[in-house]
């Protein structure tokens, strides 16, 4: 059993949005020269090469950006995080770069991945592939014991990557202790990333950093049944590894601001709004009123950082955590520095992925001082990069939509029972519910409800006609499909 006809499909939603995977011949041409010389033998590099990097992503990545060595000092801890030299291969005025600037980052689909840069580059000459030596942005780290930086430097250099390893993988090692044959260097490197992420995490707790208990999904294409959709449990060697990566975007944008000759990019992200804040507020106390909730629960004093943290694990802090989640506003590119709330940091660019982001291209030439003042230019990145984000998203909500509809039908036709979550979200016109496996977001509409839906004031409770509660924040319920209305599926809710 094959995938063609959803594969068909899903290219066929590429291709709506002028994605492929094909590149233009100048870009090919410029590629072929760079396999002839890939320029390793650049004598302004600085040999790494006797560093036992290794890089940790997913089983199935191909473009391995970023590549780590980390080592304990006296104080606490040395970083070397090498990044692909995007910058030599797609240099500012290239077809290349130019390409890369028209499409702004790498597009994800299931069984299916429209690349930013083409996969001679990205997925052989610039991604740091295990037993090669690689030309690579290295910064070099240092971070005390209690997580806070230190100093840092810029390398542009030769690196080779011991081993290509995956996040399972290395949490497995790490939760064990049980090690496979690795390179020499690379298991204390390994030890040394756990410390170094905790270390990192704790600060960001200090620095009131809000960590929200989400639960990802991911797609995939299986054979013969369709897009498949999963619980994506994030494991600690993700969060350790992201640690890395936070604070290596962090300090590029320290190290490119203010400099003459630059015209840096920043991802900017506000604090929610006050009027967001107020409303959440509401909503947690109206909540806890309702359902007679005790002190673990009420938001007095804290920040909402120590208010969520020390909320107690279950489907009511679930729907909490979510209502926190939607008081966010949106990210963005920006050329005026500012902020990043979300991960708690003073400035904030994207240097860490490269190969899938044009603006990574653009910030690895600004901070070497390749490409000059072109506010222009700067600009372009800025709404390509803006541009490629809400084209993702609306490329991931339609391939939800796939998936859930795939979920549904089989489920419907199977004459399966209701599928259990928990009611995370209530409107005038809909009830969200976040299901538990896989652990989607659905919209139960109003007109499929047994009852006439009528939210509460802070939208924490949901009445009938008659004045009576019939479902609140954090509640157990069952879904089910019964039916289809056009292209929408019916759900219908019921005691889980």
């Amino acid at each position: 059993m094959h995938n063609g006809p959803m594969l068909k499909t899903l290219t066929k939603l590429a291709e709506s949005y002028d994605l492929s995977p094909q590149h233009p011949k100048a870009v090919l041409d410029e590629a072929a020269a760079l396999v002839a010389d890939p320029g390793i033998a650049d004598p302004g590099l600085v040999d790494l090469r006797h560093l036992p990097f290794c890089t940790i992503d997913e089983v199935q990545s191909k473009d391995l950006d970023q590549a780590l060595f980390v080592e304990t000092t006296g104080t606490g801890f040395c970083i070397w995080y090498a990044i692909a030299d995007a910058a030599h291969f797609a240099p500012v005025g290239s077809a290349t770069f130019t390409e890369a600037l028209r499409r702004g980052a790498t597009y994800y689909l299931p069984g299916l991945v429209i690349p930013m840069l083409p996969k001679v580059l990205s997925e052989d000459l610039c991604s740091l592939n295990a037993q090669v030596d690689r030309r690579a942005l290295v910064w070099r780290m240092e971070v005390h014991a209690d997580g806070a930086q230190g100093k840092t430097e810029l390398i542009r250099a030769q690196v080779r990557s011991r081993a290509k390893l995956d996040y399972d993988g290395v949490d497995e090692m790490l939760r064990t202790g049980k090690w496979p044959s690795l390179p020499d260097g690379v298991q204390t490197s390994l030890e040394a990333l756990r410390g170094v992420g905790l270390a990192r995490m704790q600060d960001a707790e200090m620095r009131d950093v809000v960590r929200y208990r989400r639960r990802a999904i991911a797609f995939g294409l299986e054979p013969g049944q369709g897009i498949s959709v999963w619980t994506d449990l994030r494991n600690e060697v993700e969060r350790y590894n992201e640690q890395l990566s936070l604070l290596c975007n962090s300090v590029g944008a320290h190290m490119v601001q203010g400099k003459e000759g630059r015209a840096p990019i920043f991802r900017v992200h506000p604090e929610p709004p006050s009027a967001r804040l107020a409303s959440l507020r509401e909503t947690i106390q109206e909540l806890c009123a309702h359902r007679g909730l005790d002190a673990s629960y009420q938001w007095a004093e804290q920040d909402l950082s120590d208010y969520l943290h020390a909320l107690p694990q279950g489907p009511i802090s679930q729907a909490i955590h979510r209502q926190a989640m939607v008081s966010n506003q949106a990210s963005t590119f920006a050329a005026e520095p500012g902020p990043h709330h979300g991960v708690g940091a003073a400035l904030y660019g994207r240097f860490s992925a490269p190969m899938r982001e044009v603006v990574g291209v653009y910030l690895h030439s600004e901070i070497l001082g390749a490409s000059g003042v072109d506010p222009l230019l700067r600009d372009h990145v800025i709404d390509a990069s803006n541009q490629a984000r809400k084209l993702q998203k609306q490329l991931d909500k339609a391939v939800n939509l796939m998936a859930i509809d795939n979920l549904f039908e089989h489920e419907h036709r199977a004459g399966a029972g209701a599928m259990d979550g928990t009611v995370v979200g209530l409107t005038r016109s809909r009830v969200h519910v976040q299901l538990d496996e896989p652990a989607v977001d659905l919209k139960v509409y109003a007109e499929d409800l047994d009852f006439a839906l009528t939210p509460s004031p802070g939208l924490s409770t949901a009445y009938d006609g008659q004045g009576k509660a019939r479902l609140n924040l954090g509640d157990r319920v069952g879904v089910r499909a019964t039916g289809r209305d056009g292209r929408r599926w019916k759900l219908a809710l019921s005691a889980p």
